[in-house]
């Protein structure tokens, strides 16, 4: 087992599944051959649920309940995947008595190779010799570009994994009902684009109701080269209860509508699976279409109002500041170190045309969303969104009585 040392301290009784994939991200089913796949995707999981016998189902699985993994700043050991899972099922679904329902599962995007073939990561598998999938950086994973072999997307791996639960896995999960994707931070900005993308979103695409929720994103992705105005971009702190509604295409910043951060433009190699989509006018209006019907909640601590790169022109806020001022962070409380000024927000205009912060970057875009179908679709399309309160905090974000209860889970007594 990679993860052993994790196991002994910890106590980790959860599951090791791999997901093949094939060139491209094109799903295999629950069958592949060697000549097709190139590679598979590790996932730790409550339950084993790939190559299971139907013989063997798991009758009480309601909801899948999927966790994607945020940007760390390092290559992300599995230890920390195993940690946020048992944070997850003893703070979540514990409390809710939803233990026994919920197939909860995180697949590990490997940001550098590892040489852990299949049957290293997981003993059921049937393809021993297949290599782990990987990433050259974490900031490539979660804009959807592709991996280092077999040009895989994340969001492709999501198709394949959403796919799966929804169609071949139906003999052993036949009571699914709902599939839910939750991303924090770097793990926000791949679920809200992966989310306007993907067809396996859409409603009524499959037996189970597919759910997502972004939180603490950094950044999103604009619809159409319109930028929220100065008089939106105040630089300093003000929370996000506010409206945008003075929109601008930027002078001053060249890039800013390419793909990660706008769709006028995607690289013509690494990434194969947003190239497709976007280069394709029906297949983009399709897509512009059907976003508003998809479920999907934008949430955002109301004091996540911080800015450490840019302090020469955004004035921060006192809750950005520790040990008696002498350091700032826009990543408290989920990363910190003592007496470090650490700073992951701002840094570039692309960025900061968005907003000088993840709250106003929040509320812009919602504004934008609002701006953008009333202006080309003539739709009064108005977001889910809900805040929590605090910083930059995944667990305050999952205890938010808002996010729980659009996801099904309710405490009991």
């Amino acid at each position: 087992r990679a993860d052993g040392i994790w196991d002994w301290f910890f106590g980790d009784d959860f599951q090791r599944e791999s997901l093949p994939l094939a060139a491209e991200g094109q799903s295999l089913g629950l069958n592949p051959t060697a000549q097709d796949a190139v590679g598979y995707l590790p996932i730790v999981s409550s339950h084993r649920f790939i190559g299971v016998k139907p013989s063997r189902r798991l009758n009480l699985i309601t909801k899948a309940f999927i966790i994607i993994q945020e940007y760390s700043g390092f290559a992300k050991p599995v230890g920390d995947i195993v940690s946020d899972m048992n944070k997850l099922r003893n703070e979540l679904l514990r409390p809710t008595h939803m233990t026994s329902k919920t197939l909860l599962m995180m697949p590990w995007f490997v940001e550098e190779k590892r040489d852990m073939n299949q049957s290293m990561w997981n003993k059921h598998a049937a393809l021993k010799n297949l290599p782990e999938l990987h990433w050259e950086s974490a900031g490539l994973y979660t804009r959807g570009g592709d991996s280092v072999v077999g040009n895989v997307s994340a969001f492709a791996a999501f198709d394949t994994l959403v796919g799966l639960l929804q169609g071949e896995l139906a003999e052993v999960l036949p009571n699914l009902k709902t599939i839910d994707l939750v991303g924090f931070s770097g793990g926000c900005k791949v679920v809200t684009r992966w989310v306007f993308f993907s067809e396996w979103a859409k409603p009524g695409y499959g037996r189970a109701s597919v759910r997502t929720v972004g939180g603490g994103c950094g950044s999103f992705v604009y619809l159409d080269e319109f930028r929220p105005a100065e008089s939106c971009r105040i630089p300093q702190g003000h929370g996000a209860d506010f409206t945008c509604s003075s929109w601008e295409v930027p002078k001053d910043c060249h890039d800013y509508n390419e793909f990660e951060d706008g769709l006028a433009m995607v690289e013509a190699s690494g990434y194969i699976y947003v190239q497709r989509i976007v280069s394709d006018a029906a297949v983009l209006s399709q897509a512009y279409d059907d976003f508003p019907t998809k479920e999907v909640l934008f949430v955002v601590g109301t004091e996540d109002d911080c800015n450490c790169d840019d302090q020469d022109v955004y004035k921060n806020p006192d809750q950005c500041w520790h040990e008696f001022g002498f350091s700032c962070s826009d990543v408290y409380p989920d990363y910190y170190v003592p007496f470090a000024t650490v700073g992951v927000v701002g840094g570039s205009c692309k960025k900061n045309i968005q907003g000088w912060s993840r709250a106003q970057r929040w509320a812009n875009y919602l504004s934008h969303l609002q701006d953008f179908y009333n202006r080309t679709r003539g739709i009064n399309y108005v977001p889910n969104h809900c805040t929590y309160s605090g910083q930059h905090d995944k667990e305050a974000m999952l205890k938010s009585h808002h996010v729980r209860s659009f996801l099904g889970f309710h405490e009991k007594a």
